[in-house]
């Protein structure tokens, strides 16, 4: 018996994926540009600059993957509309922008930034798991 498989595309996933992609390059690259300025090849070297750099990628790689695999299960279970979806992409990508920005250049920003970042994150990251539930007590049941 041949199964049939049912194309799928998660367009709203994939912007995310791809616009934070683009953030996590630049991150990754500040800290590699940041270690070879300062002649570090492995580590932060004690210096602060470096430390704070890659923290900055380092918080994002952290949070990114179950972002991404939150949002595309709701997507794949069509529970929500792509608006929705898209508010909480924004949200998200402002939010790990404001936390990098102020982790990365404390002078130049207010910690509110970086408590905005954290608590948007939080936030998001709560909002897609308890949708996420809902989604499967729904679609369990059919």
């Amino acid at each position: 018996m041949v199964a049939l498989i049912e194309s799928t595309t998660l367009p709203v996933t994939a912007l995310y994926a791809g616009l934070l992609s683009i953030l996590f390059a630049y991150l990754a690259l500040r800290v590699g540009l940041t270690r070879a300025s300062n002649g570090v090849m492995h580590g932060d070297g004690g210096k602060q600059d470096i430390v704070r750099k890659a923290r900055a990628q380092g918080n994002l790689a952290e949070y990114l993957p179950i972002f991404l695999i939150l949002l595309a299960l709701l997507e794949l279970n069509k529970g929500l509309s792509s608006y929705f979806l898209h508010l909480l992409g924004i949200v998200f990508t402002v939010a790990r922008i404001s936390h990098a920005a102020q982790l990365s250049f404390p002078d130049s920003f207010p910690k509110q930034c970086r408590e905005f970042g954290f608590l948007a994150t939080a936030s998001i990251l709560s909002i897609l798991g308890v949708l996420n539930l809902i989604s499967y007590t729904t679609t369990s049941k059919r």
